[in-house]
């Protein structure tokens, strides 16, 4: 029988909107990715770590490939790094977002007033770490960052969350501000993601 050139792939992640990007993102390359809950039901993760991204991203991938070991399963992990904020954020990104904030609103509010009005450099990255599992039981981690500018304010309506702090002095615009397509070039994910499949078609995991 002939490999097949459509392989199942799989989002291991619970977070509905970080799944609706990354598949956006697959399909723009000619790949459907589907979310890990259409064949499993919800899970429960096990608890991230604070070292690195990649240990995040791989437990997540490595938890669910045990449970749908025919698929290519993607685990996700993504931070801010803020340069005036050295001591905070990074791989605890969310959970200190949390603490703070309840919607994506106030979680952007809170990263605008830790920095003061004055500060001489407004400069972030973000930062997305996928790890890749494959049915052979071989994988293999990718990382993709954005580095942006945070306005005073939010801006932008095409999309929520880091999006509308995101100001890329390059194209003088935030990543809210892009409809969905024209935003993907630009996000952490829009380029982590074109290495992760040329990975896979280099390992003929397909083509």
């Amino acid at each position: 029988m002939a490999k097949s050139t459509k392989p199942l792939l799989v989002a291991a992640t619970n977070n509905p909107f970080k799944f609706a990007e990354l598949a956006r993102t697959f399909t723009a390359s000619g790949y459907s990715l589907q979310p890990y809950w259409q064949y499993l039901g919800r899970q429960h993760f096990p608890t991230e770590g604070t070292k690195n991204f990649t240990d995040n991203a791989t437990g997540k991938a490595e938890f669910i490939a045990k449970q749908l070991p025919e698929a290519i399963v993607i685990g996700d992990d993504s931070g801010l790094f803020i340069d005036a904020l050295p001591d905070h954020f990074g791989v605890t990104t969310i959970r200190e977002l949390n603490e703070h904030a309840k919607t994506d609103a106030q979680m952007n509010q809170y990263i605008i007033d830790l920095l003061a009005p004055t500060q001489a450099s407004r400069q972030a990255r973000l930062t997305t770490t996928l790890t890749v599992v494959t049915p052979n039981g071989s994988s293999f981690s990718r990382t993709g960052w954005t580095t942006f500018t945070i306005p005073f304010q939010p801006i932008g309506l095409y999309s929520h969350g880091f999006d509308r702090i995101m100001w890329l002095p390059e194209i003088g615009l935030t990543l809210a501000q892009l409809p969905d397509q024209a935003r993907i070039p630009f996000t952490p994910r829009g380029r982590v993601v074109p290495q992760v499949i040329h990975e896979l078609v280099l390992r003929d995991d397909f083509k």
